[in-house]
């Protein structure tokens, strides 16, 4: 989820020139619905991110595109959503060239 946060901030710093719903593939056909994820983006990271420790392939993958999507899983999209928004909080704070120096244990 980070790595697939990190990809969507990296584009937008060296490519400032889309959405946040462009960067996210939301505005392709069947990717989600973006302003949903928006209206409902405590609902997502409640969710999604409890995910962070998951080593379950399986449980992981209904979050992103291609996974098995059970009724109780908000949108293909979540994953991407909420790895971007956690990446984009942490690089708004510290500075993009900070952030991609950081460990993976921090």
């Amino acid at each position: 989820m980070i790595w697939e946060g990190l990809a969507a901030v990296a584009s937008k710093v060296l490519v400032p020139c889309f959405s946040d719903e462009e960067y996210l593939f939301c505005h392709l056909p069947n990717c989600g619905d973006y302003k949903w994820l928006e209206e409902n983006r405590e609902l997502v990271l409640k969710k999604v991110v409890k995910l962070l420790g998951v080593r379950d392939f399986n449980v992981y993958r209904e979050y992103f595109m291609g996974g098995n999507h059970p009724k109780d899983v908000l949108s293909p999209m979540s994953g991407y959503y909420a790895g971007y928004l956690i990446v984009k909080k942490i690089v708004e704070k510290l500075g993009f060239s900070k952030f991609i120096k950081l460990s993976p244990d921090e």
